[in-house]
């Protein structure tokens, strides 16, 4: 059962294990150490220790986890972590916890729900798939655990390596439209386009990561869908969840490689290691626009009509070919 002391033991040897491709995961050259890589790397050694112990570990780990949850506390309240980070590095422990919390007392089943229904969620969450531990046979749910536990790790850990890019694409896609959000204004046209935006140049980085590894970006052309190949190729590994829809709810379609050739006339002599990344717009159509590869800043537009949101957003590659052009705001 997940309730025992052999399911901890398990989980500590699936860490460990999971080790290495955390390291790979890290950037080469990070700035800097912080507090978020510090107290990733806590959970591995802490494990490793508690693994080479012959004595009982529930003690220990119950200690451990007090510990690690204590120095997570500090590094938020010194805004050495942000709150995603925290709330994602709380739900780990909050898991272990649950796994070394005995409830073999717990006459009539009353925390079964909360105990089981945590850890189903969790898996969920991380692996995409619904999943039910109390169905599984043998070991295959505490498997199941372990690996949702080190994917999170690891997602963590990308998480931080890509942080000064997310404020960077933040800053650019909020100068790019002109946009300043404010209370109540969350569902117009232009938020909406600016979510598409940022999600859009979201898929893009995750491509262009899969192809810094592979050679060439994972093959696509047009729509997909949660269960298939091309989500699988990028999530949860590349970006957690891999976004279907803009937020019109219209299909992104996605080209990699020579499927980019003639997706809108004037693009063309596309290697294997090009991307394109496509929404139809507010009206979900698709426009009938030229790309001019001597003016890649043609397809640019300001926004001065409700119509200007029925105008496709088209990013090549990681520029912007087909967009709302960038707005100075006045000082």
């Amino acid at each position: 059962m997940i309730k025992k002391a052999i399911s901890l033991a398990i989980i500590i040897i699936y860490l460990i294990l999971f080790c290495p491709l955390l390291k790979a995961s890290a950037k080469s050259d990070p700035a800097e150490e912080n507090a978020g890589y510090a107290l990733l790397d806590t959970v591995f050694v802490t494990f490793k220790e508690l693994a080479e112990m012959r004595e009982p570990v529930m003690e220990k780990t119950n200690k451990a986890l007090a510990n690690m949850m204590k120095e997570a506390k500090n590094a938020k309240a010194q805004n050495q972590i942000d709150d995603v980070f925290f709330k994602r590095f709380h739900r780990i422990l909050l898991v272990l916890k649950i796994v070394i919390t005995p409830v073999e007392k717990d006459e009539g089943d009353i925390m079964g729900p909360l105990y089981f229904g945590e850890i189903n969620r969790f898996i969920e969450d991380i692996e995409g798939e619904k999943y039910d531990v109390q169905k599984a046979v043998g070991r295959e749910a505490i498997n199941k655990l372990s690996q949702a536990i080190s994917h999170e790790i690891i997602e963590l850990r990308l998480y931080l390596d890509t942080k000064e890019k997310r404020e960077k694409l933040i800053k650019e896609y909020e100068e790019l439209v002109g946009i300043e959000v404010t209370v109540g204004s969350e569902s117009s046209d232009q938020v909406i386009q600016l979510n598409s935006m940022k999600e859009a140049s979201y898929i893009n980085q995750a491509m262009t990561d899969y192809m810094t590894d592979f050679g060439a970006p994972p093959k696509q052309a047009g729509t997909y869908t949660r269960g298939g190949e091309f989500n699988e190729a990028l999530s949860p590994f590349y970006i957690k969840e891999l976004p279907i829809s803009d937020d019109w709810e219209g299909n992104y379609r996605i080209y990699s490689g020579k499927a980019c050739n003639g997706v809108y006339d004037g693009i063309e002599d596309c290697t294997e290691r090009d991307i394109l990344i496509v929404s139809y717009g507010r009206d979900g159509k698709k426009e009938n626009w030229r790309y001019d590869p001597k003016k890649p800043e043609a397809g640019l537009y300001e926004l001065k009509s409700e119509k200007d949101y029925d105008k496709d957003l088209v990013i090549w590659n990681g520029k912007w070919i087909r967009a709302p052009q960038i707005v100075k705001k006045k000082k």
